[in-house]
């Protein structure tokens, strides 16, 4: 696997993507966006005027690209619903097959540079934007810094079957809860630095639990749009990033009933805590996020922390 090959592949999802949204664009098919004014709070446009609803589609199929200032950990959500005619779904299942082959060339590339990789992935990200050919009409191109890989690597979702409705809304607090031996939170403590007062605290606080002691990592996960699927037989329920593509005979076909929210999840919003939690409230290992689980924990509920 050499650069090139990485260039490649990017250069072709690039191509794909600029044919879904060229199609997008001669179709103008039915759309449901949140307000103008929102999506345009999200973006960085570079219209004379204000870019109409599918000019907003395209830029959001191809939101590639970190933004000058954004946490490398975050990734941009805009949601929506778009009838997808056999052409269009033809065209998003092309994105989506250079997508993954994007993604295969990047993680065999990992593969052969063991250590190394993360610098040389870096470098490499800048050098995408200015070895392969850019739509200056893509969002944000002046202040472009580098490509987004999970940006990339997300599929742009179709459904299989027209529902009668769709729901927006965000799923808060969702957590990640990974377990974690004994002896593994011991080696990410010495990480941190063993000279470091406040892991030497917590060291000796690890070393008084027996090895038996069943702890888990826990990572608050950033709000995630959610849409409430509903068919005539059954209810489906997905992680939305992208607007949602449905079957349709034609492109101005009426779109389902749609319950809709804004693009920022509401402040304070918080889920009712569960009774049956399992974790110690408090944590063991502060500078890990590793919490025990609660004495009562039974062997059929260990199974809930992979």
């Amino acid at each position: 696997m050499i650069v090139s090959d990485i260039k490649a592949a990017f250069a072709e999802l690039q191509a794909a993507s600029r044919q879904l949204n060229q199609l997008i664009l001669q179709q103008r098919p039915s759309l449901h966006l949140p307000s103008s004014d929102q999506v345009l709070d999200r973006i960085v446009n570079e219209y004379e005027s204000q870019p109409n609803d599918h000019q907003q589609l395209a830029q959001i199929i191809t939101d590639f690209y970190y933004q000058d200032g954004q946490d490398g950990r975050q990734t941009r959500s805009f949601h929506g619903v778009v009838n997808a005619t056999a052409d269009i779904a033809d065209k998003i299942g092309h994105v989506n097959q250079h997508k993954d082959n994007f993604r295969r060339t990047i993680q065999l590339f990992r593969q052969q540079q063991g250590n190394q990789a993360p610098q040389l992935i870096s470098e490499l990200q800048k050098t995408l934007i200015q070895s392969t050919e850019i739509d200056r009409s893509l969002w944000g191109y002046s202040q472009l810094s580098r490509v987004h890989l999970k940006q990339v690597y997300r599929h742009i979702p179709l459904l299989a079957d027209r529902p009668e409705k769709i729901g927006f809304s965000w799923y808060m607090n969702g957590k990640s809860i990974k377990k974690v031996s004994h002896s593994e939170a011991f080696e990410l403590l010495l990480e941190l630095g063993e000279s470091k007062p406040h892991i030497r605290q917590q060291l000796a606080v690890l070393a008084q639990e027996p090895q038996a002691t069943q702890l888990v990592q826990v990572q608050t996960l950033a709000p995630i749009m959610r849409a409430n699927i509903r068919y005539a037989d059954r209810r489906q329920a997905m992680n939305c990033s992208i607007p949602l593509f449905i079957p349709a005979q034609t492109g101005h076909e009426p779109l389902p009933a749609i319950t809709d929210t804004g693009l920022k999840p509401e402040l304070g919003r918080t889920r009712k805590a569960r009774n049956d939690d399992l974790l110690e409230p408090t944590p063991l290992l502060k500078s890990l996020r590793i919490h025990r689980l609660k004495s009562s924990t039974t062997g059929d509920n260990e199974d809930s922390f992979d």
